[in-house]
């Protein structure tokens, strides 16, 4: 299962998926997660689940958490990671720069989004990898992903482009123009999220 997360600077992103990581770590059956942190901003979550801060990749081999936390690790090597881990889910609320690094299937980030339910670990064992992926500028994803989403979170947008491309790709059904949805996504409070479907 792969999230996607939209919405613009301060509408509220960052702060849903972490309720979401939350209530996910908090499940008897909850996978690793494995969380980019682009900007110091995951620490409370960290506390509230027990996880731990990594500053690079083979600090959690030696080890490992349920819920890590990686400050000043490229988001590339944390996908790998949680491919080689398994049963885990990659968390960034960042996403658009390691989606357009290389083409799949050498990008470890589309191997998750194209099909993470296939992947093999380390071991060699076929096991998850889901993503919960956020980003503020949904015109620039690349389109080869873009029917993968099982969930989308549509927050506060501004600009035509990204207007035109949630109305593209039905993220908002009820919608009857790229204006309609511009105007409706401009308006829209912090926190404020539609859920497709």
């Amino acid at each position: 299962m792969v999230s996607l997360y939209l919405g613009a600077p301060k509408a509220g992103k960052s702060t849903l998926m972490r309720a979401h990581v939350l209530e996910l770590a908090a499940g008897r059956d909850a996978p690793l997660f494995f969380i980019v942190d682009h900007d110091d901003t995951w620490g409370e979550l960290v506390l509230a689940t027990k996880g731990r801060i990594y500053r690079d990749v083979k600090g959690w081999w030696a080890n490992p958490n349920r819920v890590a936390v990686f400050q000043t690790v490229p988001p590339v090597q944390v996908v790998e990671l949680a491919i080689g881990a398994g049963w885990s889910c990659y968390v960034d609320d960042e996403v658009d720069h390691v989606l357009g690094a290389g083409p799949w299937p050498k990008n470890p980030l589309r191997r998750v989004v194209k099909e993470g339910r296939h992947l093999k670990n380390r071991a060699g064992e076929v096991t998850p990898v889901s993503a919960m992926l956020a980003t503020h500028r949904p015109a620039n994803l690349p389109p080869d992903i873009l029917g993968t989403f099982s969930r989308v979170y549509v927050g506060r947008l501004q600009g035509f482009s990204d207007a035109e491309r949630v109305y593209r790709e039905g993220w908002l059904p009820a919608a009857r123009s790229v204006l309609e949805v511009r105007a409706e996504l401009e308006t829209r409070e912090p926190g404020e999220f539609t859920v497709w479907p």
